[in-house]
């Protein structure tokens, strides 16, 4: 993947916004909830992002879970607990080179 080749935004762990951004645009056009609120919010997330540290909103299959277990359950809502397959999106910061998110 091209990248913007420019100084980072932050220089003390490699990260670029628009690079960031660029991730996640890509991932997103791959990876939906089929649900076009559900899809706006999380992109809406995203744009909000302005350094490395901010939470990243994603949105998550179902398959990407495993050992899920029904913990409680009323008239209103259900809760779970599962195991992240993958786990969440991580910032590559010693693949200097390429800066690419691993999802």
């Amino acid at each position: 993947m091209e990248r913007c080749k420019k100084c980072y935004a932050v220089t003390s762990n490699c990260w670029c916004r628009s690079c960031q951004l660029s991730d996640l645009a890509n991932f997103y056009t791959s990876c939906t909830s089929r649900n076009e609120r559900i899809d706006d919010f999380i992109r809406n997330k995203q744009l909000k992002i302005n350094d490395s540290s901010d939470i990243i909103f994603e949105w998550i299959p179902y398959s990407q879970f495993s050992e899920i277990k029904g913990i409680n359950k009323s008239s209103f809502v259900a809760t779970f607990s599962a195991m992240w397959k993958d786990g969440p999106l991580y910032w590559d910061k010693s693949n200097v080179k390429d800066r690419k998110s691993v999802v």
